[in-house]
């Protein structure tokens, strides 16, 4: 509705329960090529956090020593300070992302060889 230009809550009265019914048995479309918002730009970010994330924690693993374990804790973290809703999360997103790759570069985990 922000995109029609509504910017405040709306209240709607128990008719709407039904449609809510129906979109809450839609979850289980979550992910699939079915999903009626997975073209949002919320749902997109949050798919690509995800990748952004495994491949973060691969490259830990990869790297993994005694000394490298505490700094790779800290990196592996970082999701949780991603919070919110719509641009709040994509603000967060991009704080943490921005953290961790300052974090890599000041205090690099070895690679594997």
């Amino acid at each position: 509705l922000r995109r029609l230009g509504v910017q405040r809550k709306l209240a709607f009265g128990p008719w709407l329960r039904p449609l809510l019914r129906v979109l809450a048995r839609g979850k289980v479309l979550r992910g699939t090529s079915l999903d009626p918002f997975g073209w949002l730009a919320s749902r997109r970010q949050e798919r690509e956090l995800v990748s952004w994330y495994r491949e973060l924690v691969d490259g830990l693993l990869a790297g993994l020593d005694a000394r490298s374990l505490a700094t790779a804790t800290e990196l592996a973290e970082a999701p949780r300070e991603i919070r919110g809703y719509e641009g709040v999360k994509a603000v967060s997103a991009e704080r943490a992302k921005a953290w961790v790759a300052e974090r890599q570069a000041a205090a690099p985990v070895r690679e594997a060889a």
